[in-house]
Order: C-alpha cells, then structure tokens, then sequence
C-alpha cells in the first residue's frame, strides 16, 4: 500500500453479511424515501445511472460489520492517527449503462500542494464481483506519490478485479474513478472513507445546537457553524444540512408517536396476559386454593396455576389433557422445527425416547471434561481480553453475556454433534450472530414476540414489521447451517466407533429420524440448550457480583476442592463426583436457577373438557405456569423468597447439600417443570452450569462495572439482563 497507495483484502467478509447487506440495499433502492440519489444520481459524478443510499449507519444495522473489521482498521490505524472518523459511507450501485466517473483523489477539495500529508483513507466494499465489464473501480497505481504537475489520464487506469465480499483500501491522494458498466447486471458495493481525526471543530456545533431553535439563528452564523456544504461536503443523507435537520425533526416525532402507541399496546398486552412480575403479584396479594382466574382479550377466562398440586395435576396426573397452544407451537416452530421442545403426543412419546439416552446421568458425567475445557478456554479468553484492555489502558469492564453465549455453544456443539465450533476464539461466528440477532432483548423484540404468541405467527406475518423479515431469514439461515451439519455428521457417522455418545450420533444411530427431523432435533438443542445455560450463567455472575461474601466463599470451596484450570486434568481425578459434592457451588447454582428460570412463563391449552383437582376445566381454557412466580412465591418460600440465600440448600446440621431448598414439594420449583414434559435437559445444563461458575469464580474476582445500575430483566424469550450484563473483572493468582 505504501508503494502503489492500494491493497486488496479477497473475501474477508462472510457470505452471510454480504447477503444480508445486499438484501438491504435492495430494499433501500426500492424506497424513494432511502434518500435523493437512491433511484438515481443528480449529477456526472454521482453518475445519472448510479444509485446511491447515503446515511447508512442510521438506516440499516446489516452494514455494520464492514467498516468496523479488524483487518481493515489494522491497517487504517497503521496510516491513520488514533481517533481517526468515518467520513463518508453510502452505497454505489453502478447500472448498466453508467458511464466512467471523473477522475479525481478524494481529498481534490483540500488546497495543498502534492505531494501532501494524508488526510484520509479510502475503501469499497465489493457487494458484488468487480470485473473489467461491470463497473469495477479503476485506478492508477503509485499515483498517491505524484504531484501537482502530472495529471492522470484513462490509458494509466487499471480495474479492481476483486470478488464479492473482498475490499479495496487505497490513500486519499490515490487518483481513481467508478467504472464504465457494459454489463447487463448491476455492480453493488459500499464506499467508506476514513479522515484523520483533526479533520472536525473544536465544538460540535450542529449537534451542540437545539433544532427547535434554528429559524432564530442569523443565516451567516448558521453557515459558521456548520448548516452549509462546500462542493457535497458536509451534506446529510445527500441532502442540505439545513434540509437534513427538518427531516430528521419529522422522523423524531413520527418515532416518538409510534413509541407512544406501541408503550400503550405493550400495557394493554401486559395488562390482559400479564408479566412475570405481574404474575407474581398476583400470587403473593389474591387470595386463592391454587387456580386465579383472570381476563384476557376478549374477555377470555385465563388460569394462573398457584399451588404445588395443582401443578401436579397439569404436569404429571392429567398432563396429556395439555398442550402448548397452537399459536405458540406455531411460532416456536419456526424458530425450534419440529423438535422435542414443539411436538405433542404421541410425537412427543416417541421423541423423548429415543432422545434419552443421550441425557443418561452416565453420559452426562462422561461430557464433565468438555465442560471443564471450555470453562478453562472462556476464562482464558476472558483473561486475554482484560490483558489487552490493560495495555491499552481501558477499563476492565467485560459484557459477560456475549461470551455465556460464545462457551455455552461450543458446549452445545461438542455434545450435540461432537463438533467444536470454537466460537469463543472467533469473533464473527454466524451461528452466534444469528442467535443473538434473534434473541436479544430489546423492547420491539419483546413485543414482537408477545404478538407472535397471542394473535400467532400467521396474523403477525402479515403486518409491515421489518422484525417479520428479520425472524424468517435469520430461521431460514440457522435451518440451513443445521442441514448442513447433519449431512457432514452422516458422514462422520459411517467412520466413527460406537463410543460416539453426541445427540446428534445417538439419533443417527438409532435409525429413527429422517433428515429433516434431525434437523429440527438440532435446531431445538443448539437454542434450547445454548440460550437457557447462557443466561443461568449470566445471572450467577450478576448474584455473585451483588453478594461479594458469598463470592469469597465459593471461591475458597473452588480452590481448596479442585486443580486450577490453567493445568491439564489428571484422567484419574474424578472431576464430576467433586463437583457435583461441592455444597455451596451447588447451592450457588440451585439458587440462581431459582430466581432466575430461564423460561420464566410458559402456557397450556385444555385439549378436551377436564378437571384441575375438582375444578371443571372446559376444552380450550388457557392456563398459565410461571417459573418465575412459583420459585419466589412467599407462600411457598417463606418472606425471603426473593432474596438471594444460597444457605436454604445447605443443610445445617451436617453441611451437605438438600436438593429441596427448604420447601416440602418439588413442585415449589419450576425452573425444570415436572413430569413427561420436563426439561430433558436437565442434568446436563446442572452440570454445565457448575463447571462454568466454579472456573469463573476461581479465576476472577467480580464486581458490577457500575455499582449503581439497577438491572433490568428482560427477553424475548428467555430472562436475560436487558443491557447486558457489564461486569469489572480482575484476574486472580493463586490458582
């Protein structure tokens, strides 16, 4: 680059972003509203055949990943002084027909003579193939060094030939120019260009100003302060920034409306099918023998399920009088296929046993020692990620929920498919930017998914919501990864011992799946299994970095039972009977998973006309079981239900674990459910859920990164922390 001003970086980016960007610049060119120059440009240089959609930062999240990869900034940071800017990122669909553009170096505005000092960076982003037909930008190499005196001429400029998903980074001073297109498709790429970071005044005065304010501004003084362009530079979505402010200003009230409206469309949904925190109210303050009946839309009578036996009589004696409700089914199906998770009946008989022996407690302490590695590997990353915070002398703050998620699905794909997917040592795993994509907790995600539920999937879809287009391409991607797995795993499969335990292999083996089915299987074991253990173990940092005594102490039980991770584990060491004696790690776990179900409702429809303990249940009545409101329920739990006391799983006289947490029936928790339909799961996300927190507590002491926050629990559809879980970390030795 510095010899010829560019470089070419082939195919850094994921096929999956390069669709997802191109899907959305499609979509933007198909809206008038995208910007002046989205249907066409206004002028020779932005090419009368050219589209271009500016802004795109504000207008679309799937162009995030490309200015922002690392190779990329390694190299703008080498050419650039730190806190350099993004100063120009839009779209360039060149169309058949476009003539060449003007030959120009981008920073052409600045009166200096060349030779001159760099001012910027430049790059495009190849959406498409560059080829010599179909617009591929063209340049001269080595002319960043010429000056003033020698002027460019076509006969010096040679094409980007690059493939899609590749990128161009060439010096500003670089003379270059867009393509002729004498093909017969357009040619679609992204255009970002980086300044040096002196490039800007002192005081941000177009945001520092308040836009309510600005017809009262003389017009000289606006200009002074930025509400003007010279030659583009400076416009706002291709537009006059004086123009640009009152679009913005008509968008700020058209959002704050339909915030409005939506606020009042999530109270009205909350206020008929309630929250978990509603539900709790409601068993703490009614009176009731076990049922509280309560309205729902239309008027529809809703139970809540308040007492042990009559959970019993839903999950375990009449549990096939219940099924999840049609629209739920329906909605979770397009996220889960037609697993384990989905199924009823008979479906759900044969699932669940052909299914089991790959959640045999024998098994599952056969898979404690993938626990312990990739506990062992997430402290490590953690740790490297705090060493170079160090360096930099940034703070020590880590978003602990991304990495739950990061661990918890190489575990999934270690004892899913005996496959690692080694998502915690890549940064850009599509597996985990789908999931988070599809689960992260935002309010319109929440609401989004309560109407999915309520109304079911086939009414929502039909609504102008960009989250529709989000669910079904995110599902149609994630089935797509999982199909190819199975066929990569049938073929394992054929070369593979007997010894071979994996879900995936145990349901191979058996000979009772088709392909498709298994395909669901995964897609119900790779979310249900990553996502639920991801936030437990989110929620333990959280508890253990509010309870700092009880933190201390489990570290100490950690360090005196177990060796340090950081060695290789000695095969003769019985790592899963330790772990599963240890009372107080278990007794962190079993109170975390306590206050923090990670399903925290759930529902079932009566599918024929019943009784719940003497009470006639009519066909089609809704009924509601709420993890999160049982395990806290005073009457249940006594008046500390809600606090964190890891001690109610210790027995007091001998010091070794309970496994009832002080109550007199298993029904009091619900974390698991109960009976044909409970968690399969189980054991493993116990066992999984201990391995992680003993390595982290032992290796890191753990703080809150702002003592004060008061965090909000969230989620779509498992509880998650509704910011992330920020927490201060300090690695520890001794261990």
């Amino acid at each position: 680059m510095l010899k010829h001003g560019y470089v070419i970086l082939p195919s850094i980016y994921t096929s999956s972003q390069v669709s997802a960007a191109l899907s959305e610049v499609t979509r933007l060119q198909s809206t008038p509203s995208s910007g002046p120059a989205s249907q066409g440009g206004r002028n020779d240089f932005e090419g009368f055949d050219t589209q271009r959609v500016y802004a795109l930062v504000d207008k679309s999240r799937a162009f995030d990943c490309f200015p922002i990869h690392d190779s990329v900034l390694k190299i703008v940071d080498y050419f650039l002084q730190e806190n350099y800017l993004l100063n120009i990122y839009h779209t360039v669909t060149i169309n058949p027909g476009e003539t060449p553009q003007e030959m120009h170096t981008d920073d052409g505005l600045i009166p200096l003579p060349r030779p001159r000092p760099l001012m910027g960076v430049g790059a495009m982003v190849s959406l498409d193939s560059f080829t010599e037909t179909n617009g591929a930008t063209t340049l001269i190499p080595g002319s960043h060094l010429w000056p003033d005196s020698r002027l460019p001429t076509r006969e010096d400029m040679v094409p980007i030939i690059m493939p899609a998903g590749s990128i161009a980074l060439f010096l500003n001073t670089l003379w270059h120019s867009g393509g002729a297109n004498i093909s017969n498709k357009p040619r679609r790429a992204l255009t970002v260009q980086y300044c040096q970071p002196w490039i800007r005044p002192y005081e941000n005065m177009t945001v520092g100003m308040g836009w309510e304010n600005l017809d009262a501004v003389p017009k000289p003084l606006l200009k002074l302060m930025g509400f003007s362009t010279l030659d583009f530079m400076g416009h706002v979505d291709g537009r006059a920034p004086r123009t640009g402010v009152e679009m913005r200003k008509k968008r700020l009230i058209e959002w704050a409306l339909k915030e409005k409206e939506k606020e009042k469309e999530k109270e009205k949904i909350e206020g008929r099918v309630s929250s978990k925190l509603q539900f709790l109210d409601f068993i703490t303050r009614i009176p009731n023998d076990g049922l509280i009946r309560f309205p729902g839309i239309l008027n529809q009578d809703l139970l809540l399920l308040t007492s042990p036996k009559s959970l019993a009589e839903v999950l375990v004696l009449r549990t096939y009088d219940f099924q999840k409700a049609q629209e739920i089914r329906g909605f979770l199906r397009a996220i889960l296929g037609d697993g384990l998770v989905v199924v009823e009946g008979d479906v759900h008989r044969f699932q669940r046993k052909y299914l089991a022996p790959a959640f045999h407690h024998r098994h599952i302490r056969e898979l404690y020692p993938v626990f312990w590695g990739k506990a062992a590997q997430l402290a490590g990353c953690v740790a490297r990620q705090l060493k170079v915070g160090a360096e930099e002398k940034r703070a020590a703050v880590v978003e602990i929920n991304h990495w739950a998620n990061k661990v918890t699905m190489d575990i999934m794909g270690l004892a899913g498919l005996g496959r690692d997917f080694n998502s915690l040592l890549n940064s850009d795993d599509e597996l985990i930017q789908y999931y988070e994509t599809l689960l992260e907790p935002t309010s319109e995600k929440t609401l989004f998914f309560a109407l999915n539920l309520i109304l079911s999937r086939d009414i929502v879809s039909l609504l102008p919501w960009k989250l529709n287009q989000m669910l079904d391409n995110t599902c149609d991607e994630l089935r797509r990864i999982c199909r190819q797995l199975v066929r990569d795993k049938k073929e394992l499969v054929k070369t593979q011992s007997d010894e071979q335990r994996d879900i995936l292999s145990v349901c191979l083996k058996s000979n009772n799946f088709a392909d498709e089915m298994l395909v669901d299987q995964l897609l119900t074991f790779l979310a249900a299994g990553h996502e639920t253990t991801s936030s437990s173990f989110t929620w333990s940092t959280y508890l253990l970095s509010k309870h700092p005594e009880a933190q201390t102490r489990l570290r100490e039980e950690i360090r005196h039972n177990l060796p340090s991770p950081d060695m290789s584990l000695d095969p003769a060491f019985d790592l899963s009977r330790i772990l599963e004696s240890l009372p107080y790690l278990n007794a962190i776990c079993n109170e975390t998973l306590r206050l923090y179900p990670p399903v925290p409702i759930t529902a079932r429809v009566a599918i024929t006309d019943t009784f719940i303990n003497t009470q006639p249940i009519p066909k089609g009545t809704r009924l509601y079981l709420s993890p999160w409101a049982i395990n806290r329920s005073p009457e249940l739990w006594g008046p500390d239900a809600s606090e964190f006391r890891p001690e109610r799983w210790i027995d007091l006289e001998t010091g070794h674990m309970n496994k009832t947490g002080g109550v007199t029936s298993n029904y009091s928790n619900l974390t698991f459910l109960h009976g044909p339909r409970s968690c399969i799961g189980e054991k493993f996300a116990r066992s999984e859920l201990t391995t992680l927190v003993a390595v982290f507590c032992g290796k890191f002491e753990i703080r809150m990164a702002d003592p004060n926050e008061v965090v909000e629990v969230a989620g779509a559809i498992t509880t998650k922390p509704k910011n992330g879980m920020n927490l201060r970390l300090k690695s520890l030795d001794g261990w």
